[in-house]
């Protein structure tokens, strides 16, 4: 049944439903504890309203008009929103619906949790069609934001495997669009907020770097596809938030990237001298006790696809967070290679606590790094959960490695707890 329906009016009045379109998909990110922006993709509407409402029959909704981007996609800024709220919204005219829930206040002690993985559409396996997934995992996934035990997820890239190598927005395009026509990947999408950030088989081809032919077009497309939280410049996708307590600080591993195989000394880079001094700023004026960094390439590990490669920049970063006084309030996650993996900080560089969290659906790789967990081979999918649990004084960190079989039955591979006092 399509919803619809009006927020006020006379005595007797009777709506006319309007017009039908065809919402193809839609993606809900950019959220704070104020606002949030929706994505919608429409082929066939010369205009498109979104309603919304903190109730699931859109009962009382609110509309904002959508501003038409490339490629039919529609963006919506929804403003003065409460925090920690839950809010559907739905499409004027479409039988499309999506939730999300609104961050706590910045600086409230607040219990959460959000899945974060990578690697969806490699190895031809039984659910991947042209480089692109459609596995079970995302429906488990879907399942836990549904029950909400979960309010959002970082998808840390390789959404597809096209590995296009070449500056062609359309061939972007049709990724995007490809993907979420996969029918378990769009239904994840109408069940929560979700972040993203790139690896290289979704930025170019395999092992892509600052100089790969596809950067400009990955750039570009990600601005109109994805409802990205702010950008600080208009190359990369660098950006951070504050969820309760927690910052957030997502890195960008591709648009600055030295090559792989480059000389390892102070002029080979993975982040670039403006996101680095950016990201040290940011890590430098941190209030909260517990500072989360997706830093795209592994961490902890020696292989030349790792930060391991770049050892130069590595250790300059940990001394910088050792002066700062914030190594002791880190944590890295990070997916790429395809296992699970989790390490107290044992043996992971600087002692930072790390996780390795994938594949959505991917074969199995390579070892790589000493991990206190071992390593969980990805026999196809895989996925982390993380929750944090704030008492006020101390926060606790609780990574989750969860495989999943063609049945959808998971198996909990560890959980592992780090605690950040503050």
């Amino acid at each position: 049944m399509r919803r619809w329906g009006h927020s006020g009016g006379q005595a007797g009045y009777t709506p006319v439903e309007p017009p039908a379109i065809t919402v193809s998909w839609v993606w809900a990110g950019n959220v704070s504890d104020s606002a949030a922006t929706v994505l919608a993709r429409s082929t066939d509407a010369s205009a498109v309203t979104l309603r919304y409402s903190t109730s699931s029959d859109l009962s009382g909704f609110s509309t904002v008009v959508g501003t038409e981007g490339s490629d039919d996609v529609w963006k919506f800024d929804l403003p003065a929103l409460s925090p920690d709220t839950r809010y559907y919204y739905g499409f004027a005219g479409s039988d499309v619906t999506g939730t999300f829930r609104t961050f706590p206040t910045v600086g409230t002690a607040y219990d959460f949790a959000i899945w974060a993985a990578s690697c969806a559409g490699h190895s031809g396996g039984e659910y991947v069609d042209d480089d692109v997934s459609n596995a079970p995992t995302f429906d488990v996934i879907r399942a836990r934001l549904e029950s909400g035990e979960l309010i959002g997820g970082v998808h840390m890239g390789d959404r597809h495997y096209r590995d296009i190598g070449s500056n062609n927005q359309t061939s972007f395009r049709n990724a995007y669009n490809d993907v979420m026509a996969a029918s378990r990947q769009r239904l994840l999408h109408e069940q929560g907020w979700m972040d993203y950030h790139w690896d290289d088989h979704d930025f170019g081809p395999n092992d892509s770097h600052a100089g790969s032919a596809s950067k400009p077009a990955a750039q570009a497309v990600y601005r109109t596809h994805v409802p990205h939280w702010t950008l600080p410049d208009d190359e990369g996708i660098y950006h951070t938030y504050v969820i309760g307590r927690v910052r957030f600080i997502i890195l960008d591993v591709r648009s600055y990237r030295s090559t792989n195989g480059s000389t390892d000394n102070s002029s080979k880079t993975m982040l670039g001298a403006t996101q680095k001094a950016w990201a040290l700023d940011i890590v430098d004026n941190a209030t909260e006790p517990c500072i989360v960094i997706f830093c795209g390439s592994p961490w902890n590990g020696d292989d030349s696809i790792t930060w391991g490669s770049f050892s130069t920049e590595r250790d300059e970063l940990i001394g910088e967070f050792t002066t700062l006084g914030k190594k002791d309030r880190l944590f890295m996650v990070h997916g790429d290679n395809h296992f699970l993996a989790f390490d107290d900080g044992t043996n992971a560089p600087g002692g930072i606590p790390t996780a390795q969290l994938a594949a959505l659906d991917a074969g199995f790789t390579t070892n790589d790094g000493t991990w206190t967990s071992g390593i969980v081979k990805a026999e196809q999918q895989q996925y982390g959960i993380l929750a944090f649990t704030d008492t006020g004084s101390q926060i606790t960190v609780t990574v989750t490695g969860i495989s999943v079989d063609s049945s959808s039955d998971e198996t909990e591979e560890f959980s592992e707890d780090v605690v950040y006092p503050g």
